[in-house]
């Protein structure tokens, strides 16, 4: 059962950037294969007797998600989510979204934790993440040049912007960026193999060229980060690979500067429009700082910030005038949501992710530096991805939040490998 899930996964892999559809199809199929396979395992103990004196709770623990560090972060998250929903001024529509998308995330990495067990299994989804995310961008370069993407046929943007499959140059931007870290640490963990190594490299300026394109300043600025942060991590740990992978780091930079300055001039004309842009997303952040205090504890409940929004907005004509909206701002609008209370689960959620993760790659990379590469790559994009969000609505895009928790997911699972190399699939 477990294979058939693994399968699934790997066409929403594949398929992520192209449809949401396909996306929303592979997480209910794999949730119905869970449920089925949970049922068996509780049918077999019924039968065997094992269940004779648990009562209740030993048909629920059939059922128990699969164990992790986050489990008690989610736990307390998922609590705060469903009190907002009494707050909530459409309280069904609250409530249908809480199971519906909340739900989803969780269910999206704990289902990636429990059937991803060996080391194969992990670099097969990796593998297919590299596919997707060169397609991708070389999708989105072909659209830059004939301004059409060859696989959706979506047109380039006004403004020269690409997009490729996705709707948005900022949607391309976040999955690029969730993506690159990776990217780069695969090439130093296949630096051997010289045709691999060359091949993914080659990739790393095809994304970066993609990336560029996006013009999504805070898609570069969440790339930087997350580059960074893994330079400081590789310098923190005081690894033999210093040299080589702040080499590469560097390169990126210098790369990174070279397609900045190369489409500069093509975009001087629009500074005007980024001012405007820029000025519109403040208005909307401190608009909703309003709501904040409103009800600064449980917040507005879930799905309600483009409805209640309109009611704390200020009147605003030009160029993008008030229309129902996201905050563009996951943060803000994930506090306004679910209030304080939610805004620290989730940071809490995100502080525990990291602490472990750096205890992991403090104690475990001598065991397999190279699959560490990996995870530190993993852990990088991670970080781009949420840097990013504080600019954009990442969390509220399917395509987006499922590709998070799909990495998140591969994080835990990859971790639990190489603290336990010799565990197999369940």
């Amino acid at each position: 059962m477990n294979t058939f899930i693994r399968v699934l996964f790997y066409i929403l892999l594949f398929w992520l950037p192209y449809s949401p559809a396909v996306v929303e199809t592979c997480v209910v199929l794999a949730l119905i294969l869970w449920i089925l396979k949970r049922s068996i395992l509780l049918r077999q103990k019924y039968l065997s007797g094992l269940l004779r004196n648990e009562g209740v709770l030993g048909y629920v623990t059939c059922f128990k998600p699969e164990n992790s560090f986050l489990n008690k972060p989610i736990l307390f998250f998922l609590i705060a989510c469903f009190l907002s929903i009494f707050n909530s001024v459409i309280f069904f529509d609250s409530l249908h979204n809480f199971f519906t998308k909340t739900l989803e995330w969780f269910l999206v990495y704990f289902l990636v934790l429990e059937v991803f067990k060996t080391e194969r299994q992990i670099l097969i989804a990796l593998g297919v993440i590299l596919l997707t995310t060169f397609s991708t961008a070389l999708d989105s370069l072909i659209q830059y040049f004939t301004f059409k993407d060859i696989f959706l046929g979506h047109l380039i943007e006004p403004q020269g912007r690409v997009t490729a499959a996705f709707k948005t140059p900022n949607g391309l931007g976040a999955y690029l960026i969730l993506s690159l870290p990776l990217m780069m640490s695969a090439v130093w963990s296949f630096r051997r193999r010289r045709g691999v190594g060359v091949a993914l490299s080659l990739c790393v300026v095809l994304v970066l060229a993609s990336l560029v394109l996006t013009f999504s300043r805070g898609a570069w600025v969440g790339a930087a980060m997350g580059i960074i942060f893994m330079g400081l991590t590789i310098i923190w740990r005081k690894t033999k690979s210093v040299f080589f992978i702040s080499s590469g780091i560097l390169l990126t930079l210098i790369l990174v500067g070279f397609f900045f300055f190369m489409t500069v001039q093509k975009r001087t004309y629009q500074s005007h429009l980024h001012r405007n842009t820029s000025q519109w997303r403040l208005d909307i952040w401190w608009d909703s700082l309003k709501m904040i205090k409103e009800k600064p504890l449980l917040g507005h409940g879930i799905n309600t910030y483009m409805r209640v929004f309109q009611n704390y907005q200020r009147k605003f004509e030009g160029l993008h005038p008030y229309n129902p909206t996201y905050a563009h701002n996951c943060y803000l609008q994930l506090t306004a949501e679910t209030g304080v209370i939610g805004l620290l689960g989730f940071l809490g959620i995100l502080m525990t992710l990291f602490c472990k993760s750096f205890e992991k790659i403090k104690h475990i990379l001598e065991k397999n530096a190279n699959m560490m590469g990996l995870f530190l790559g993993m852990l990088s994009g991670i970080v781009a991805f949420l840097v990013h969000s504080f600019f954009d609505n990442n969390f509220y895009s399917l395509q987006l939040s499922v590709y998070l928790w799909v990495m998140i997911g591969m994080l835990g699972a990859l971790g639990a490998l190489l603290k336990d190399p010799g565990r197999g699939a369940v």
